[in-house]
């Protein structure tokens, strides 16, 4: 029975990847009776992609390789222009719509904190221009890179872009220059969500967010951790907890989980904190720990004041998360269960692995499966689960279905 099971994983992980990308970009036009029934079939396409992925890693198989000699041209060739599409594009909206605090005021307060931080300013000091006098809660990583477009003047929302299209392609880049007709298949996934993603009002993603950042930032993480690399890894871990605070129960999860490995944890560990506090002083976000650690309650109190109707109808009910279930004065126990959640979910997940015999050479592909389980807890619970902030759930998929399909090892 099991070997028989072995041969639907792939097949059934491409169906579940394909209805997470469709709900993630349809989930805006279908309509408001069939939104609770789309979040659970989101929600459970997202846990069997990590259950499925994890399930994958036990399976030995050789990949199935085209023979055709220009196969690798033509995956290269279209791949160029789905991104080159999807640049084009881009590049028309950003000169249609450009930042404006009004629209969305994320991405405005961010380039003013940036300028600060290129001008020696503190960049947490309130902003006076956005809202007459707006007290920046985001932390380091959220917005330092802006300050690269900023010094070259150019529009800070291409580092958002650039990031994000880097994170896709270092899990479709072929190393050994073999393809499979499976490789195709992932190309079309992409194709299909980048380029679908910038029509029924998806293109807000780009125009008013920050998140396609956040979603490189995760896909790096999950190939540093696929190649093993312990240095790389901290840097990446230290980009991913100082934008949300969603990865430190993984975090400390996977340190228990590498703990033989002292030298690999030692690396990792120096590397992180270094980083980590390093940008907590020269950003100043050490003034504001107690506002980092109060936003989570801001949001409670924000739901809970008469405003929270109108965002709960608008928002929560049109969205893929699951708070719409609850009712406004039961958030905070949603909030709660979220935390319990996220906290106990990927340590057992880690320490389920001290029984289990997997390989040396699967360990951090067996944390990638569970820091897909983690994002897709994270996001789902939510209180007040904007539709733009799931596409880094979605989107990390893209890592583990390259990994199963290509049967990568570290």
């Amino acid at each position: 029975m099991q070997i028989s099971f072995n041969k639907f994983i792939k097949p059934l992980l491409f169906i579940a990847v394909l209805i997470e990308f469709f709900l993630t970009v349809y989930i805006i036009k279908i309509p408001l009776e069939y939104k609770k029934i789309s979040s659970v079939i989101y929600f459970i396409s997202g846990i069997s992609i990590g259950i499925l992925f994890l399930l994958s890693l036990k399976i030995k198989e050789q990949p199935k390789v085209i023979k055709f000699r220009y196969a690798i041209h033509f995956y290269y060739a279209i791949l160029l222009l789905i991104f080159g599409y999807f640049l084009y594009q881009i590049n028309f909206f950003f000169y249609s719509y450009p930042l404006n605090y009004k629209w969305a005021d994320m991405l405005p307060i961010m380039k003013i904190m940036a300028e600060r931080f290129i001008h020696n300013e503190n960049p947490y000091n309130p902003i006076y221009e956005i809202w007459d006098g707006m007290k920046p809660i985001y932390l380091p990583t959220m917005w330092i890179l802006y300050s690269i477009p900023i010094t070259l003047k150019i529009d800070i929302r291409w580092i958002n872009i650039i990031v994000m299209l880097f994170g896709i392609f270092v899990f479709l880049y072929k190393r050994e220059r073999k393809i499979q007709v499976l490789d195709f298949l992932i190309l079309a996934l992409v194709a299909y969500f980048l380029i679908e993603s910038l029509h029924h009002k998806n293109q807000d993603w780009y125009i008013l967010t920050e998140e396609p950042l956040i979603v490189g930032y995760y896909l790096l993480l999950a190939y540093v951790l696929f190649r093993n690399k312990p240095i790389l890894i901290g840097i990446a871990i230290s980009l991913c907890l100082l934008s949300r605070y969603i990865l430190l129960f993984w975090f400390i999860g996977y340190l228990f989980y590498v703990y033989s490995d002292k030298l690999f944890l030692k690396k990792l560990l120096l590397t992180t904190i270094i980083l980590c506090i390093s940008l907590f002083i020269i950003t100043q976000a050490y003034t504001q720990i107690d506002v980092f650690l109060n936003t989570p309650k801001g949001y409670l109190n924000f739901m809970n004041s008469g405003l929270g109707t109108g965002v709960y109808d608008t928002t929560i009910k049109k969205s893929l998360g699951i708070a719409k279930f609850f009712e406004i004065k039961q958030l905070g126990f949603l909030h709660y269960l979220s935390m319990f959640f996220s906290i106990i979910v990927p340590i057992f997940l880690f320490y389920i692995y001290r029984s289990v015999r997997f390989s040396k050479e699967v360990r951090n592909n067996y944390a990638i499966g569970i820091l897909k389980i983690s994002l897709v807890i994270f996001f789902n619970m939510l209180i007040i689960p904007m539709t733009y902030l799931f596409i880094t759930s979605t989107l990390f998929s893209i890592a583990l279905l390259s990994i199963v399909i290509n049967k990568k090892t570290t």
